[in-house]
């Protein structure tokens, strides 16, 4: 064998006989190296193009050379060349020695070339270009010109683009000459403003209907053929032959475009409140063991102000009393912010790490718990994701806020370096008054996540097509048939299919009968994709001549819903392995490949979290974070974050109960086909992260708010319209007060009990108030966010007393509910009955039961067990 190539420091091709590379691949599997065979028949760069040398002399000896006009540095000889000896014998060394790409392109960048551009039909060295200029100090942009299927003067032009706003000098006005362009100033402050006016809703176009059309469709819908043939001028049996292909599409067009309504996209919203001045008081960081006195440690610290504590904290009780005793010094700490998802390195080492600290704060005293990470977002631009995996850290702090509101602060991401300007904004944050609990500081200021509507493209392009071998993880399960389905729709030769059961797992035989007979081969592996060694042999099987071209990571388990505080490392790891650990191997094992889409399963989850389920919410938090952090190093990425699947994936079979409560929560299944080709969307039109959900926000908005307000959500006009419309029905109201006047203040408390007590007993679904004590909190009845919004509009329908959404947590039992609510329908002192001087206490629970019960609540009064 000959070493072929050396493109970068993780990059290197060596070239011989077929037998040879065969044993180097065996023995770099048995040492863990990473290696592939490339799909080529010849061996350049070998001892074999030796066979050929007088052939390439004599071919080429008509070439004459001459000097280049701009420096060029060899790839034979590592350095800066005369192209005038560029003769036969060199073209010869060129394909007979190593391919010294790395060295030549560290001596242009040592000679001070501060761009690299490749210039090619698609970008293939730019993975290997990037190795090399991400080692050295200072800023180096990398970027291609043409992609595979993109060969316009627009894609070269876009190229130019994404060059210049690096840095780049770019003489324009070449590009724009006869176009009539002209140059506009930029604000004096450009893109840095706060708007002080209200953001009115944006107007909606009314959309002109054509009554001609509405009859034309509406005859076709009813397949009336007698009409359309009027109107159409054509046979009867002409028209009645094309009725139901027309019917066909006009409800699939009315699907897609009903579908294309269910996508939504992460963005960054600029922030009015720079100027926020920080809250008086000590802040308390706290970092793993042993990075106390890191360099980055202590610029956070300086940040925030004289008199900061650090504390150092582990997972063991003496860490847990240095917690209290610095929050219990004499000056009150007022903010608390973690670093140890930014510090500490193995991903399910700092979940269980903060999900410790967040148990060891409860009943303290101390302030919400902010935690910080570091490169884990993008708000976009030239702004990339550089720590993926700390992006798992969100995931886990969305759940947070649902699981525990008033313990959590939020998360905030930071740079690499706090100037004074993110410093100033990272400790305004931290006072927890600006409403906003996801939030990047950037030196261009402060920046808040949002979840907003992202609208198709119109109109479409093509389809999206691919070749040679598709590999889906989690393959045989419901969602991967569907993928599957799709990718030999597109053009895929192979399907390779990896689950852990493999051919075992229920369904598959017919499936892969299924796709053979629509003309593509089929193979079903077993294999667990958190195992590196054996993902890597998967792939080392590929076929040759069907490369990888597509990879689909749908493989996921939903662990055991749990409270976050009450959560193990063993339940937070098992949902997170197939997620985060697959991820990190495809990425790493495809890193040279040229594929034309990475596909990642994400969840909704992620995009907004989901009480109980933390390891979930983190593992495909990080996927999100992947697919932005591949795509800002010139590679594709797709991650889709998906709401509720109707008849497939992890919500059905074993899971129709979750399916039916995420319904009932306003989270509505999608049907498969639609779904699918709303990914298709995705991946055609170049979507890093998108999250596709069909949501009944009506339902959703008021429960996801009911303990803890979301700036997630604010910037969706059907949040905003969900969250206002809870007005008090002043006739329902009048009604009730009616009923109430004239009784004492203990007659009314007791009647308005009852009315506490009947209702929760309909929202849990008993026959009888009976079943509902007035002092037993409304979370061990069996009260969840949901159950506790239909009460709360229950009651609200009934006394059109304006109740928050939380009422049932904020007066946690049946008699704190009734006292605020009789509060709030006390009628005015003239018409309210005098009370005696000494009141009667009410009667207690079981005395007003036997007072008011009929034969059946007396039955059930007799047996339950409280």
């Amino acid at each position: 064998m000959s070493l072929a190539a050396v493109n970068g420091p993780v990059s290197t091709v060596v070239a011989g006989g077929s037998e040879a590379l065969e044993r180097l691949l065996a023995d770099c599997r048995d040492r863990d190296v990473r290696a592939r065979r490339i799909a080529v028949d010849y061996a350049s760069h070998s001892w074999l193009v030796e066979r050929i040398e007088g052939r390439l002399l004599g071919e080429l000896a008509p070439v004459v050379p001459r000097s280049a006009e701009v420096p060029v540095f060899s790839s034979v000889t590592g350095g800066l060349a005369d192209t005038v000896e560029w003769d036969a014998g060199y073209w010869y060394r060129n394909l007979r020695s190593t391919v010294r790409f790395e060295e030549a392109l560290t001596a242009a960048l040592d000679v001070g070339d501060r761009v690299v551009l490749e210039v090619s039909p698609h970008p293939v060295l730019v993975p290997a270009v990037q190795d090399v200029v991400d080692g050295r100090a200072g800023v180096v942009p990398v970027g291609g010109t043409l992609r595979r299927g993109e060969g316009s003067l627009r894609r070269m032009v876009t190229a130019v683009a994404q060059a210049s706003v690096q840095g780049v000098a770019v003489d324009w006005s070449k590009v724009f000459a006869g176009r009539e362009a002209v140059r506009v100033p930029l604000p004096t402050y450009a893109f840095q403003h706060e708007r002080y006016w209200p953001e009115p809703e944006p107007p909606v176009a009314p959309v002109a209907s054509d009554p001609v059309d509405e009859r034309f469709w509406a005859s076709v819908e009813e397949q009336d053929v007698r009409s359309l043939a009027e109107t159409l001028g054509l046979d009867s049996d002409v028209v009645a032959a094309m009725v139901p292909a027309l019917a066909s599409w006009r409800a699939r067009r009315r699907d897609e475009d009903a579908a294309d309504g269910w996508r939504y996209r992460e963005t960054w919203k600029p922030l009015v409140g720079n100027r926020a001045q920080a809250a008086s008081g000590r802040r308390l960081v706290v970092v793993p063991a042993g990075k106390g006195k890191d360099a980055w440690v202590s610029d956070v610290v300086a940040a925030l102000g004289a008199g900061t504590l650090v504390l150092e904290h582990g997972d063991d009780a003496a860490s847990d009393d240095r917690l209290r005793a610095a929050l219990g010094t004499d000056v009150p700490v007022t903010a608390v912010l973690s670093l140890v998802a930014a510090l500490e390195a193995d991903t399910s080492t700092a979940l269980a790490h903060t999900t410790t600290l967040l148990r060891a704060l409860a009943d303290t005293g101390a302030p919400p718990l902010w935690a910080a990470t570091r490169g884990a977002v993008s708000v976009g631009g030239r702004d990339s994701v550089t720590a993926p995996e700390q992006g798992a850290a969100w995931g886990l702090g969305r759940v947070a806020a649902l699981d525990q509101p008033g313990l959590w602060g939020g998360l905030v991401d930071l740079p690499g370096v706090l100037d004074a300007r993110s410093a100033r904004l990272l400790a305004a944050v931290l006072s927890g008054t600006s409403g906003e609990d996801q939030v990047a500081v950037r030196p261009s200021g402060l920046f808040g996540r949002r979840l907003v509507h992202a609208p198709a493209l119109r109109p479409r392009a093509e389809s999206w097509t691919t070749s040679g071998t598709a590999l889906i993880t989690g393959g045989t399960g419901g969602l991967g048939a569907y993928v599957a389905r799709w990718l030999v729709r597109r053009g895929s030769e192979h399907i390779m299919l990896v689950s852990r059961r493999g051919p075992d797992a229920e369904g598959v035989a017919p499936l892969r009968l299924e796709l053979e007979a629509a003309g593509v081969d089929v193979t079903v592996v077993a294999c667990d994709v958190g195992d590196r060694a054996a993902l890597a042999d998967v792939l080392a099987a590929l076929p040759e001549d069907r490369p990888l071209r597509t990879v689909v990571h749908a493989a996921g388990v939903v662990g055991d819903t749990a409270p976050l505080p009450s959560t193990t490392r063993d339940q937070l790891e098992w949902p997170m392995q197939a997620k985060v650990d697959g991820a990190r191997h495809l990425d790493d094992l495809t890193r040279d490949l040229d594929l034309d889409a990475f596909v990642l399963f994400s969840s909704g989850a992620a995009a907004w979290g989901s009480g109980g389920q933390a390891g979930y919410a983190a593992g495909n938090a990080f996927l999100d974070a992947l697919a932005l952090h591949r795509r800002a190093r010139g590679r594709t990425a797709t991650s889709v974050a998906w709401g509720s699947w109707d008849e497939a994936g992890m919500l059905s079979g074993s899971g129709v109960a979750q399916r039916d409560a995420l319904n009932a929560l306003g989270v509505v299944p999608m049907a498969p086909e639609l779904a699918i080709t709303e990914l298709e969307h995705a991946v055609r039109e170049g979507e890093a992260s998108l999250v596709v959900t069909d949501m009944d926000w009506a339902r959703f908005a008021p429960v996801f708010t009911a303990l803890r307000p979301s700036a997630l959500l604010s910037d969706l006009p059907e949040v905003r319209a969900a969250l206002n419309s809870g007005e008090p029905d002043a006739e329902a109201s009048g009604a009730l007060r009616g009923r109430l006047t004239g009784l004492s203040a203990a007659d009314r408390e007791r009647a308005v009990l009852e009315l506490v007590r009947g209702s929760a007993a309909a929202v849990l679904g008993h026959a009888s108030g009976t079943r509902v004590p007035r002092e037993k909190p409304f979370n061990e009845l069996g009260f969840d966010s949901l159950t506790a919004v239909e009460l709360r509009n229950l009651l609200q329908a009934e006394t059109g007393a304006a109740l928050p959404a939380s009422a049932a947590f904020d007066y946690p039992t049946a008699a704190r509910l009734a006292r605020h609510l009789s509060g709030l329908l006390e009628p005015d002192a003239a018409g309210e009955a005098e009370a005696p001087s000494v009141a009667e206490p009410p009667p207690d629970d079981d005395e007003t039961a036997l007072l008011t019960a009929d034969v059946d609540d007396l039955i059930d009064l007799a047996l339950r067990e409280d």
